[in-house]
């Protein structure tokens, strides 16, 4: 799989990630790095302890992280939660989105996996 192909697999937007990093070879490292990127597990944790400003930051830091990557699907999605999450109290706002977050950050995960193999 081409790193192109990758970001067709995704919706991503490889040439707005092309564009930032200039060569085919940094789009396919910096998206392989992705799925050492802690910010979607310190989203789930504090959703889980329902800490919503702790849920917000992670959620924030995910959505600049798949914009940067131009992961646009998972951007839209981060967005919603984080948006949700945006000067609350509580998680309640965002609890309902987080189903399908978490389903295209793992269709996400499981596309870089398989371009890495």
């Amino acid at each position: 799989m081409t790193v192109q192909e990758l970001y067709e697999n995704l919706g991503g937007n490889y040439n707005e990630a092309l564009g930032r990093m200039m060569k085919d070879t940094l789009v396919g490292k910096f998206a392989g790095m992705f799925v050492n990127d802690p910010s979607y597990n310190q989203l789930v944790a504090a959703m889980d302890e329902a800490d919503a400003h702790k849920a917000f930051e992670a959620a924030h830091t995910l959505k600049g992280v798949s914009a940067n990557l131009a992961f646009s699907v998972l951007y839209e999605k981060a967005s919603a939660v984080t948006e949700a999450l945006r000067g609350a109290d509580t998680i309640d706002g965002a609890v309902d989105l987080m189903p399908a977050l978490t389903e295209e950050y793992n269709k996400t995960i499981t596309a870089i996996n398989e371009f890495q193999a």
